[in-house]
């Protein structure tokens, strides 16, 4: 059964007086593309656990105990105490005749169609300023380089900002701090998205991506009006794709991750990807590997001529 695995750890509850009386539960369940259920607790936490766990949640509201469960299913008794003890801290654990238990309303999914097309005309022009307008590869000041990785920074907080609104209409988002490789990164946690249908969240993983390109036209559309700016902007547009390298890995817990798995509607792809690599199997996941390989190789690439961008008139070699 799928518990509550971040508190594995935790001692099982004795519960002896609830055990006297029926256990009461408050808390919302839905499906999942895979099969598996989603729960929301009054603490606003989500879980994934299968179709037995919910079952037995199920069959404790009702009046069964732990024992005749246990008995019933063959599970351990103290696999179902961690699992109220989790849900007890939730608050979904409530006084007799106050608990509800409610199957969440599926939300109806959108259509991407307006939303590609604005993602591809804003790329083609990116596309377009490369082959007729950039010319600056290697900036002639170090300074410069210092410049443009500050400005740098107004982007990543405008890529946030894009998970955020779009996923403001379906559920409250909170910032959350990483690391991806050795840099800090600020990002915006967007877990309750598993419980959306696939459209949707396909949108809340991409919308950073789509603030990114709406940010990279603003800066090609200053160029037009002000062709000196191109010194400046060619560089920045560079390390904003280096950075997409870096973000759309597959390996990486960002977003080409999330993208990849609910594009293929695959729970645990990391893992499953890892698997069919090792087994040598011949199967669109084996491209999993090859395809991180691709991005960590064109990030490295991209780091390297930045560094050389900022060092490249201090550092005698890089002269």
């Amino acid at each position: 059964m799928d518990r509550f695995s971040a508190n594995s750890s935790l001692k099982a509850p004795s519960l002896p007086e609830r055990e006297k009386y029926n256990l009461n539960f408050r808390f919302e369940y839905g499906p999942l593309d895979d099969g598996t259920i989603w729960i929301r607790t009054p603490n606003k936490g989500l879980f994934h656990v299968d179709w037995l766990t919910l079952r037995l949640l199920l069959e404790l509201n009702t009046g069964a105990t732990v024992i005749n469960l246990a008995l019933k299913y063959k599970i351990e008794e103290k696999e179902i105490r961690s699992l109220l003890l989790n849900l007890e801290k939730q608050g979904a654990i409530v006084q007799k005749k106050q608990g509800k238990i409610t199957r969440g309303k599926q939300q109806e999914d959108i259509a991407l169609a307006p939303y590609i097309f604005a993602f591809l005309f804003l790329a083609a022009i990116q596309i377009y300023y490369f082959q007729n307008i950039a010319s600056t590869l290697r900036l002639n000041r170090w300074y410069d380089g210092w410049l443009i990785a500050i400005i740098s920074i107004l982007p990543i907080i405008l890529h946030e900002l894009g998970h955020f609104l779009a996923a403001k209409p379906y559920f409250p988002s909170r910032l959350g701090f990483t690391f991806l490789w050795i840099f800090p990164a600020v990002y915006i946690d967007t877990q309750p998205a598993w419980c959306l249908p696939q459209n949707i969240r396909l949108l809340i993983n991409s919308a950073g991506l789509l603030m990114d390109l709406i940010f990279n036209t603003a800066l090609v559309a200053s160029v037009l009006f002000y062709p000196s700016l191109e010194y400046y902007v060619t560089p920045l547009l560079i390390l904003q794709y280096t950075r997409w390298t870096i973000i759309l890995n597959p390996v990486v817990n960002g977003d080409g991750y999330w993208l990849l798995s609910d594009a293929s509607k695959t729970i645990n792809l990391r893992r499953k990807g890892r698997e069919h690599l090792r087994k040598g199997k011949f199967h669109w996941l084996s491209l999993y590997g090859l395809l991180s390989v691709v991005f960590s190789l064109s990030s490295l690439l991209g780091l390297a001529w930045f560094i050389i961008n900022l060092l490249g008139k201090v550092v005698p070699p890089f002269l």
